[in-house]
C-alpha cells in the first residue's frame, strides 16, 4: 500500500521578506492559501491543488501531505 507523499518545508535561518523582516512557516502557509484559493487562473496552481493542507512542525518547518501521488508535483 502507498502512502500519501509528505513534502517538509524548512526554511533556511536567513529567510527574510525584501524589507527585511523574517519569512516564518506562517508566512508559507498564508501565500499557499492566497494562490490556491484565487478564482482567476494561476499558473501551476492546479498542482498546489493537490496538497490536502499543511502543518507547523516547528519554527522552520512546514510539513505538507498531498492528496494523491503525483510526480509532477513533488520533484
Amino acid at each position: 500500500m502507498l502512502h500519501r507523499p509528505v513534502l517538509e518545508l524548512t526554511l533556511r535561518n536567513d529567510a527574510k521578506f525584501t524589507d527585511g523582516s523574517e519569512l516564518t512557516v506562517e508566512d508559507v502557509g498564508a501565500s499557499l492559501s492566497f494562490v490556491i484559493d484565487q478564482p482567476w487562473p494561476v499558473p501551476g496552481r492546479d498542482a498546489l491543488r493537490l496538497i490536502a493542507g499543511w502543518e507547523k512542525q516547528d519554527a522552520r518547518t512546514l510539513r505538507v501531505p498531498f492528496k494523491e501521488i503525483n510526480g509532477p508535483s513533488i520533484t
